[in-house]
């Protein structure tokens, strides 16, 4: 609960969104004049958010911008830039300073994954797609930055699949996100089909839960390396070449279930800690045991990776 411009808030404190979202009819006590943006939101499961604008609101003292959804029955987020300076999240500098290789840099699920595949589906080769000349340049920096980390790399053999690449606008910053366009190979792609944990039976399982920490996956799906064959299969065109992903790009259809399943491993003997895909709730019933269970999970990554 907030204090927003004199009305208390209940808000929902999600550490993965980097802006704050408010319900239009929320604001009517507040007075405050709502400015058009040409941003768009959407939700972690790609559902498009109806912007009416972006305002700054007052959050217990503190001015913090918002975006204004017309959605009524949509939760109000409070996202992680203004949720640690409100201090309701706080950094753990001592586990960052004893676990480097845990919280630094891209991390690295040792066993690749084979993306498996119906050969009765017929392979689709996508043409090039024409790039904006206001977006070549970000885009030949991006794929040089995404090489660097080992995330893709140059093709230089013939492939049955080529894929779309699709350019997309980071809400929270001027920077760019490449993303495949899987659309038609997920067409043959074969799933898992592995249940996700709902909130409820995640619920229950917190009942006496105090304290909490919160994990997140750094790039999460950059953490899963692909095996030979289905780097290929993840080939893409741009203007400097071709290109595939030697990790797990965002939208294969299996991704989901397949991260949430290699995290649920990592972690599923620790008492006190529970994932979902890549989110790691840590909690106990005091703050000994919290930390606790935040350094055994820190420690088991650190073997892991």
């Amino acid at each position: 609960m907030a204090n927003v411009e004199g009305i208390d808030v209940n808000f929902k404190i999600d550490t993965g969104a980097p802006v704050n979202i408010l319900p239009y009819h929320l604001m009517k006590g507040m007075k405050h004049k709502v400015h058009q943006t040409k941003i768009k939101l959407k939700t972690y499961t790609g559902t498009a958010i109806t912007v009416k604008g972006k305002t700054d609101l007052a959050v217990d003292g503190q001015k913090h911008e918002f975006f204004i959804a017309e959605d009524k029955h949509l939760t109000p987020i409070l996202g992680y830039r203004s949720a640690k300076k409100l201090e309701i999240i706080k950094i753990m500098p001592v586990a960052i300073k004893e676990y480097p290789t845990v919280f630094g840099g891209l991390g690295y699920l040792k066993e690749p994954y084979k993306i498996q595949i119906d050969k009765e589906v017929k392979p689709v080769i996508c043409p090039p797609r024409n790039i904006p000349v206001a977006l070549q340049q970000k885009l030949k920096d991006k794929l040089t930055d995404m090489e660097s980390k080992g995330v893709i790399k140059k093709v230089h053999v013939p492939t049955e699949w080529v894929n779309g690449l699709v350019i997309v606008e980071k809400e929270d910053s001027k920077d760019k996100r490449l993303c495949l366009d899987p659309r038609n190979l997920n067409k043959a792609v074969k799933r898992e089909h592995r249940p996700l944990p709902t909130i409820e039976e995640i619920t229950i399982r917190l009942t006496r839960a105090k304290e909490f920490s919160k994990l997140d996956a750094n790039s999460g799906y950059w953490q899963i390396p692909l095996d030979n064959d289905s780097q290929l299969l993840t080939t893409f065109n741009t203007p400097q070449g071709r290109y595939c992903f030697t990790r797990m790009p965002f939208g294969i259809t299996s991704a989901q279930e397949v991260l949430h399943k290699r995290i649920h491993e990592a972690f599923k003997d620790i008492e006190g800690v529970e994932t979902e895909i890549g989110d790691i709730l840590v909690w106990g019933k005091i703050q000994r045991s919290t930390m606790n269970a935040s350094e055994k999970s820190s420690t088991d990554v650190a073997r892991s990776i």
